[in-house]
């Protein structure tokens, strides 16, 4: 027994050391990467600031997933620009992509609605699924199967669903865990994994040869979105020189010498300490959202009485808002964030069970006024926010909202 004892004490001790070492091992590669950002941090401003005056207007506001989505939405909008874009995708070797785009009448072309990033459809005829992962955005749990799911319940069968995943670069590829009960040999032929950096930098660079020459503002869209990709991905030459004295900058710092294999080993190592410090970094912005989330709640139930405030956190969602009714139906006034982005909005969370008809009519007005969408099966109407202006645009809607209350009585 005491044998027992002691055995399992050793075993505990073990352990207990093992997870102090793990601990000790992640604060010393975020302090290794923090010293090193630190030395290069001047460096990269200093060779930054002698670069020549760029101007493009996607840069400027620091365009997100969602703005590609967008931007992707509106050029696929041009009739001519979508039937370009399906015959590269049927005409390239890679993609194994087959869609008849005689069947292309009128197409109905959504972007950000039912959590899909674009969605391009025709009733009975086609639905075409375009997951946007040009940020690396986290993959959620079933995140193509549910987006097929959704397509189903618009009436839609397996073999009229296309899916098109679309990633920063080739390097970058679905898992497996994303198409939950399907799989991609399901989609043969109505699925295609392409890239912003390899085929839609490659498409626009061709169809903007073939652009009519009236059409001004769209060629000097596409010219501004390629100069954008063309940023990203490649820089233009003088980035190139920028980038060649940053490396002998930290080739110097990180005493890197004429064997390759050792020079290999201490990159490998500062790399894994970077990643390491990303990862920390993801996880406190996490613990910082929902702490201002907290914060958000707490400011509401010092506004409005503590029963009518809600908050809830997952793994998934976070959110907080208050519950009001009208006509005897109660829905929500709320801002959420989705691990992706964060929204403000009218919807049933906490309040109801369905949306009701009543509810949406209510407040078409309002939701047509503030750029506001109806989705299914949550929201009345929603719309895209941002951390800085967070609590104040779901004060100006709940503000909105209640005076409109008001009116009614």
């Amino acid at each position: 027994m005491n044998e027992s004892i002691s055995m399992y004490s050793k075993i505990l001790h073990l352990n207990n050391s093992f997870s102090d070492y793990k601990s000790f091992e992640k604060q010393r590669k975020s302090k290794i990467a923090i010293d090193l950002i630190k030395k290069f941090e001047p460096e990269y401003y200093l060779e930054l600031n002698k670069l020549p005056y760029r101007l493009n207007l996607m840069d400027e506001l620091r365009s997100n997933e969602n703005a590609h989505s967008k931007i992707l939405s509106k050029l696929m909008m041009y009739p001519p620009a979508l039937y370009n874009f399906l015959e590269f995708l049927n005409g390239s070797k890679d993609s194994n992509f087959n869609l008849k785009v005689k069947l292309i009448k009128e197409p109905i072309i959504t972007a950000e609605r039912m959590r899909i990033d674009v969605l391009i459809r025709e009733s009975n005829k086609y639905a075409i699924i375009i997951e946007n992962k040009i940020h690396k955005a986290n993959e959620q749990t079933n995140q193509i199967a549910n987006y097929i799911d959704k397509c189903k319940n618009l009436g839609f069968s397996d073999d009229k669903i296309y899916v098109i995943y679309l990633t920063r670069t080739r390097q970058e590829r679905p898992t497996v865990q994303t198409w939950g009960s399907y799989s991609e040999e399901d989609f043969a032929g109505r699925y295609c994994h392409i890239s912003y950096k390899e085929d839609i930098l490659n498409w626009l660079n061709e169809y903007k040869h073939n652009i009519n020459t009236s059409e001004s503002n769209l060629r000097a869209a596409i010219a501004q979105y390629i100069d954008h990709l063309d940023h990203l991905f490649f820089g233009q030459k003088n980035i190139k020189q920028m980038d060649k004295k940053l490396q002998e900058f930290l080739y110097s710092e990180l005493n890197l010498s004429g064997e390759n294999n050792e020079n290999l080993r201490i990159i490998d190592n500062k790399i894994d300490s970077i990643n390491e410090l990303n990862n920390q970094l993801v996880q406190l912005s996490k613990v910082v959202k929902e702490k201002l989330f907290t914060d958000w709640r707490d400011q509401l139930k010092a506004r409005f009485s503590e029963e009518c405030v809600i908050y809830s956190k997952d793994d998934h969602f976070i959110k907080t808002g208050i519950k009001l009714s009208h006509a005897e139906k109660k829905f929500s006034v709320l801002i959420e964030d989705d691990n992706r982005s964060i929204y403000i909005g009218i919807g049933r969370h906490f309040a109801s069970e369905i949306l009701y008809s009543e509810i949406k009519n209510f407040f078409t007005e309002l939701s047509t006024s503030t750029n506001m969408r109806p989705e299914e099966p949550w929201w009345y109407g929603w719309k895209f926010t941002n951390y800085d202006e967070g609590y104040t645009s779901l004060i100006d809607l709940i503000d909105s909202v209640e005076k409109i209350l008001e009116k009614s009585n």
